[in-house]
């Protein structure tokens, strides 16, 4: 056999080229996949602050207060969720500053966590001296309470503290006893209902169907006293006065001469009713 003098095949440059191709697209193509993938991760969020649901189980509203601001009111029988804490420890408050009450707590947050706390109007025991012959129906801001014996000491425990508006009710007469008394949280105030004001305690009958404020200046400063907006009376200390009202709630304003604060008041009024009020000072 003649031996092959033909020259030898010359390297096929086409094929390396296409290898080199296909290896920086496959580069390309895992490279974009990546790229990809990583932008279609969506960033980590940060950790949630913690938040503090507030169970407010009293019949008064109270005003929330954390790091020093106020965070929103919780209203009578009702919840409300503070957002937006900081961690750590926090002092909580709960205030009210019409009744003159404050209750606080502390806690301990997390990130993400969800607190709670459970609020209530402190309790206080109230004795009302009765010195009248008859019953009397001892009303707190507006809401029945309970019944004072004649003649005796009655105690009422698991009263509301705080600023509050007493009134007695006779269970004969329309004549009612009202005051302004600040009950002390977990201790005993003491009440006395006088008897009813009528002809020896000089107090003037109400029109037919309209109610009567007997009014007494308790403090040491001249005042007046002013309902809707009209002044009503003027007593200097010691002095009485009788305001005529139709009957239901009204406010009265004292004004205090020479000072400009102001004190508020809350009577209700009955038909035919003589209020016996007095106002003790600022």
């Amino acid at each position: 056999m003649l031996p092959d003098d033909s020259p030898p095949a010359a390297p096929n440059r086409d094929s390396a080229a296409t290898h080199r191709a296909r290896r920086a697209l496959a580069t390309l193509v895992v490279a974009l996949l990546a790229a990809s993938c990583a932008s279609s991760q969506k960033p980590a969020r940060p950790p949630e602050k913690p938040t503090l649901t507030v169970i407010n189980a009293s019949d008064d509203s109270w005003e929330i207060l954390a790091v020093g601001a106020v965070r929103g009111t919780a209203q009578p029988r009702s919840e409300l969720v503070v957002r937006g804490l900081p961690t750590g420890d926090l002092v909580i408050v709960a205030r009210n500053q019409r009744l003159r009450l404050r209750q606080e707590t502390e806690v301990t947050l997390k990130p993400g966590d969800q607190g709670r706390w459970a609020i209530a109007t402190p309790a206080a025991q109230l004795r009302v001296v009765n010195q009248r012959p008859s019953g009397a129906e001892i009303v707190i801001d507006g809401r029945p309470f309970g019944w004072a014996r004649p003649l005796a000491e009655t105690v009422f425990d698991g009263v509301p503290a705080g600023q509050r508006t007493l009134v007695a009710r006779s269970a004969d007469g329309p004549a009612a006893l009202q005051t302004d008394l600040y009950l002390l949280p977990g201790e005993e105030t003491a009440w006395t209902v006088t008897p009813a004001v009528g002809a020896a305690g000089g107090a003037p009958t109400p029109p037919r169907g309209m109610g009567l404020v007997w009014a007494r200046n308790g403090g040491n400063v001249p005042i007046r006293v002013v309902v809707g907006g009209t002044l009503r009376a003027e007593m200097k200390p010691g002095e009485r006065a009788s305001i005529v009202l139709p009957p239901g709630t009204w406010e009265l304003v004292v004004q205090l001469e020479g000072i400009s604060a102001e004190t508020h008041h809350m009577v209700t009024l009955l038909p035919n009713q003589v209020a016996d009020w007095s106002w003790g000072g600022p």
